[in-house]
């Protein structure tokens, strides 16, 4: 059974540790080791000679000392939206990333899926996903993995079935996300509710379901979100573009037709690698409506029936592709990539999809532990997982989340922010499901008014652009923030650490964000809002982050967090609580950066 540390003493919560992942795995520990020593990440630049042969969905770092890793490959895969994972999908997983890579999956930060490998078993190991109905994509400048929420499969406050949505926008761009021919990244997301629990609202290209009198259920389309400041006008949170498109039962060709005007908007009139938050803040939401045919603010009834009129897509470009000067270390057969967008509902029990829709309520029994209430009476209990900061998991921990799925749950679920769900535990037998848990070195909770998932970059582990050990730091605060949550916080508080000003781990949108700022230095962040008026959050300060402790950094969020716990109302967010003025002089300007 892995071992992520001792178990819990009584009295004493402690976070599960990155280290048992990563030696449970073939990945080079002294290579992270010896770049925590000297607080440096152990990855300089990609080498422009390897070409990878795939044109998305593959991605190669180049290590600073060869003799110790030469260079490594990652794949990334579109998973099912929502989360959703069977046991026998964590199985697969499990053994892939064993036998064909470094035995490490990493739950990304932007909802997708990365298994480390080799460049002699990376294309065998693509091959092997699509047998199981899965594919790669999902990098450079694409259209990222689409992110969703749980929706009506377990949630009454769902307004539109967001997974349906993303799943159907996923398959209609997945040329898209699998050949890059945008001016920038832009990264999607589709939240079924205002609450907006996947931060469709700091995303490039976001969706939030809204229901308004007389016309139905319907989707608030917003553009434009970014975090990090490393180009153009830095962090931004997200502009409404579209107030309402109305939904017609599962027919969701008129939102595709409108995002793919968007797109085609966004490529004709972007400049040089213009992210769509940019691109938006220089042309102004007015003349991108204009460009894509819609009604102005201004015009009539407005956008609220403003659906874009039918375009027909040019073909995707694909002859430099077939036979590409493609060499380097990665030689052999070069494929395209197999066209497969999954289906979140493949991974559904029979008990969530007769229940689908159909849900009236939850509560939160105790820390960790959800309770959804079904129309008929029935309940769905949900154990919630604290995972190491960065989502990374080894193939053994992969089997011991299926088989506490087998024996005790009806699937799995990650997260948004990086964490574990048990889904449809016997409540008869969560206490036994609970001891399990903690001999295991995992830590139950997330959820009500407590500590969420602390999020965390890759960092050190295997990001060229790593200004601070983020999942260091991750660690410390997470063990400080975890003894000063225990009795209980004013509303639930979402954490994340960037090692670097691209704040690829979220630090921008969370209630409490640190971005490696400069070597040895973060800059301290709180404050951000998701929904449909969405904030990023606001300066605190810049503080030296020394490790292993990181004093400096551990002790002014602690006392932030203290001041919000004593002096918030009830249910108040940190955000709220710092505009009425709850910590003077520290909320200044927006977004995380340098």
């Amino acid at each position: 059974m892995p071992d992520h540390g001792p178990p819990h003493a009584a009295g004493v919560l402690k976070y599960p540790d990155l280290a048992g992942e990563l030696g449970r795995s073939r990945y080079p520990v002294d290579l992270y080791r010896a770049a925590e020593v000297r607080d440096r990440s152990p990855f300089g630049p990609e080498d422009p000679d390897v070409i990878l042969p795939l044109p998305a969905g593959m991605g190669q770092r180049l290590a600073r000392e060869p003799g110790r890793w030469p260079w490594s490959v990652y794949l990334r895969v579109l998973p099912p939206v929502g989360g959703w994972m069977s046991a026998e999908l964590l199985e697969a997983l499990a053994d892939l990333a064993e036998r064909r890579g470094m035995g490490l999956v990493h739950l990304a930060c932007g909802g997708s899926l990365e298994i480390y490998t080799t460049p002699a078993e990376a294309m065998p190991l693509v091959r092997e996903l699509n047998g199981l109905g899965l594919d790669v994509g999902s990098t450079g400048d694409d259209l990222r993995c689409l992110v969703a929420c749980a929706g009506p499969a377990r949630c009454e406050e769902a307004v539109v079935d967001a997974p349906a949505i993303a799943t159907y926008l996923g398959k209609r761009f997945l040329d898209e996300q699998q050949y890059p021919g945008l001016p920038r990244k832009c990264k999607p997301a589709v939240a079924g509710c205002p609450r907006d629990c996947v931060r469709a609202g700091h995303h490039d290209l976001g969706f939030v379901g809204v229901r308004l009198p007389g016309a139905g259920p319907g989707l608030v389309m917003m553009v434009g979100g970014k975090y990090g400041r490393r180009s153009g006008g830095g962090a931004r949170p997200a502009q409404v573009l579209v107030r309402f498109v109305p939904l017609s039962g599962d027919d969701y060709t008129p939102l595709g037709d409108l995002c793919q005007r968007f797109l085609e908007v966004w490529s004709r009139l972007a400049g040089d690698r213009e992210r769509v938050g940019d691109f938006v803040a220089r042309l102004g939401t007015e003349r991108v409506r204009r460009e894509m045919g819609l009604e102005t603010e201004g015009e009539g009834p407005g956008v609220r029936a403003a659906v874009a009129p039918p375009v027909v897509a040019p073909p995707v470009e694909r002859s430099a592709l077939v036979d590409p000067p493609w060499a380097g270390d990665l030689k052999g057969e070069v494929v395209l990539p197999a066209g497969i967008m999954p289906d979140f509902r493949t991974q559904l029990p029979p008990f969530l999809r007769e229940r689908y829709g159909r849900w009236v309520s939850h509560d939160h029994p105790r820390p960790g532990v959800l309770r959804h209430v079904a129309q008929d009476g029935s309940e769905c209990w949900t154990l919630r997982l604290h995972l190491p900061p960065g989502g990374m998991l080894s193939s053994a921990t992969l089997r011991l989340l299926a088989g506490w799925i087998r024996e005790y749950a009806l699937v799995g679920r990650r997260t948004s922010r990086e964490g574990f769900e048990l889904v449809g535990v016997d409540p008869a037998r969560l206490e036994d499901l609970m001891g399990r848990v903690h001999e295991a070195g995992f830590l139950p909770g997330g959820t009500g008014r407590g500590l969420r998932q602390v999020k965390a970059c890759v960092s050190y582990l295997h990001c060229q652009n790593a200004l601070v050990n983020s999942l260091a730091l991750a660690a410390v605060l997470a063990d400080a923030l975890l003894a000063v949550s225990s009795g209980g916080l004013p509303s639930g508080l979402r954490v994340a650490v960037a090692g670097c000003p691209n704040d690829c781990g979220g630090a921008s949108g969370a209630d409490l964000g640190l971005v490696g700022c400069a070597p040895g230095r973060v800059r301290v962040l709180a404050g951000a809002r998701a929904g449909l008026r969405p904030r990023l959050a606001g300066h605190c300060a810049v503080l030296p982050a020394r490790p292993p402790q990181y004093a400096e950094v551990v002790a002014r969020v602690v006392d932030l967090v203290r001041s919000w716990r004593e002096g918030a109302r009830p249910g108040e967010r940190m955000g709220e609580w710092l505009a009425r003025g709850g910590a003077p002089g520290s909320r200044g300007r927006e977004g995380g950066g340098s």
